[in-house]
């Protein structure tokens, strides 16, 4: 029409398609079993053990292979399916403890991550209950990962979730901090056992940028004033482990320890028993 004008390439038609046909396979993937968990752990830096795992999603679809959690989670929010994603992956994180007990393996702490319409359902309390006793696991050997974001969803509702998952004895912490928009007060009035120290933040940390390391050891001093533990994600280099350590970060976690790798990796890691 007169003073428009539109933008078009074949590549936009091809990522429509793309997006269309992941939207539809995401429904039938979990009952297809096309989904695997994945494990990244996390190192406790005063004794150099093996504290936790974070439990990471993975989807591997039959045509189109290894599909990125950039991609499809974002699809599984907009369409609701990451509710049903969300359980699996809680009830299979806990299968795996199982296993691993049963393997005669130290007991470890499996972190999940739990999206904002997680935190919708009705009986969400009552899922964490029925999985937990369907695999006979403690409540205090699962954590539950949110971010900022989660809780300027409907804070009313989530602090009281929060503060009945937190009865239960299950772990929460706080993902990626220091790049959302809520506001310091939440830390006081949550039930909030870790802090996880964005990796936008950690590497940034060297000897020559005071800033950022002056920035990293203020959220430490925080949250240990707070009573809270401080995880650093994204430690990749030796130079950010000593500054971390220098600064008494609690744990950390990164490619200098370990990518996330299948299980039978971690229970390696564990079962060794020798500090990284």
């Amino acid at each position: 029409g007169p003073n428009q004008y539109k933008i078009f390439s074949s590549g936009m038609n091809l990522q429509s398609y793309r997006t269309f046909v992941l939207q539809n396979d995401l429904r039938r993937a979990i009952e297809r079993k096309e989904f695997s968990l994945v494990f990244q752990p996390r190192v406790n830096m005063k004794t150099g053990m093996v504290t936790g795992v974070e439990a990471l999603l993975r989807w591997n679809h039959p045509n189109l292979g290894c599909i990125s959690p950039g991609e499809f989670i974002p699809l599984a929010e907009g369409s609701g399916q990451i509710i049903g994603m969300g359980e699996w992956v809680l009830r299979y994180a806990c299968a795996q403890l199982r296993a691993w007990r049963e393997a005669g393996l130290p007991p470890v702490r499996i972190a999940v991550n739990f999206s904002a319409q997680q935190f919708m359902q009705k009986d969400l309390i009552g899922n964490i209950r029925r999985i937990l006793s369907d695999t006979q696991i403690p409540p205090e050997l699962i954590e539950i990962e949110i971010t900022e974001s989660v809780i300027l969803k409907n804070e009313k509702n989530i602090i009281n979730t929060l503060m009945q998952i937190n009865e239960m004895g299950i772990w929460l912490s706080v993902d990626d901090f220091g790049t959302g928009y809520s506001s310091l007060n939440y830390l006081r009035r949550y039930p909030v056992n870790f802090i996880k120290i964005d990796k936008s933040f950690v590497q940034d940390l060297s000897y020559e940028n005071s800033n950022s390391t002056a920035l990293v050891s203020a959220i430490i001093t925080m949250a240990h004033n707070l009573q809270m533990s401080v995880v650093a994600e994204g430690v990749e280099s030796m130079e950010q482990f000593n500054i971390l350590q220098r600064e008494n970060c609690d744990e950390i976690q990164g490619y200098l320890l370990s990518p996330p790798v299948p299980a039978k990796e971690i229970e390696v890691l564990v079962a060794g028993g020798h500090p990284y």
